[in-house]
């Protein structure tokens, strides 16, 4: 190969490189979808996926199995099912308020954790 032909191979592998991952960028994205823009959910009823680090959720468990539903605790007997819970939902956020008779015993960071674990686990 003369130096010429190298320079071509290796421009053309970079080509390709890039254009693989423009386009594998492009669909681990999705549709795009988002207010004001085409796309969304189609209107098919799903709900966006609510990412939640491990470390937010593996605290808000515990919070919420030491303060909530506790043998001791306010929601003791809650069922924990999807249906249950989101019968309840409104309930418990109003007691994990700063206010509230749960959240006036834990940091802002609990609350929110175990707000955030709630959704992702019960689909709320």
């Amino acid at each position: 190969m003369t130096c010429s032909t190298k320079q071509t191979t290796r421009t053309t592998a970079i080509v390709v490189f890039c254009s693989l991952f423009v386009s594998a960028v492009a669909f681990a994205s999705g549709d795009g979808g988002g207010k004001g823009q085409s796309g969304g959910n189609g209107g098919n009823g799903h709900q966006p996926v609510l990412l939640v680090s491990k470390g937010t959720y593996e605290l808000g468990k515990k919070v919420f199995l030491e303060h909530v539903v506790c043998d001791s605790c306010i929601y003791a007997d809650l069922e924990l099912t999807p249906e249950s819970v989101s019968a309840s939902w409104k309930a418990i956020k109003k007691d994990l308020r700063r206010s509230g008779d749960i959240g006036s015993n834990l940091a802002r960071k609990e609350r929110k954790s175990v707000q955030l674990f709630m959704r992702k686990r019960f689909n709320l």
